[in-house]
């Protein structure tokens, strides 16, 4: 009983092994092949990330190279004298940048919502203070086509 089992195992394995030699199967292939790639900034990608009609002056580096966003006093794209955000207040800017598919397929995008925080204790004389900033779509399932 065990020999015939044994031989069958052989047979099954002496098939499997001649089929794989009978399609003209190999072990090894070596060959050269070229790419292209260019880089762009994010407002001329595939997937242009471009800064919003109104509150656009906050995105920064889209461009040229990776875009950011960028409240605080260092950003001379924004005018009005202003230093950075509200302590112990809730700040909202809608419109700060879209996405814009600019290749010839149809995407499938999905945005996760970015959540950041920091606590500074040294902020106001050695009172604490909690940054919070939460990145949130707008409308994520009417995307326009």
């Amino acid at each position: 009983m065990k020999r015939r089992n044994f031989v069958l195992g052989l047979g099954a394995l002496a098939a499997g092994s001649g089929a794989a030699v009978g399609t003209g199967a190999f072990s090894t292939v070596q060959a050269e092949r070229d790419i292209g790639i260019d880089v762009a900034g994010d407002s001329d990608a595939y997937l242009a990330i471009e800064p919003g009609d109104e509150n656009g002056d906050y995105l920064t580096g889209a461009d040229t190279s990776a875009a950011a966003l960028d409240f605080t006093s260092g950003n001379d794209q924004v005018t009005g004298g202003g230093e950075g955000l509200n302590a112990n207040a809730l700040s909202t800017f809608a419109d700060v940048f879209s996405i814009r598919n600019q290749g010839t397929q149809d995407v499938e995008l999905q945005v996760t919502p970015l959540v950041y925080t920091d606590i500074d204790a040294s902020f106001f004389g050695g009172v604490e203070a909690v940054l919070a900033v939460f990145l949130v779509p707008r409308n994520p399932d009417g995307i326009e086509d």
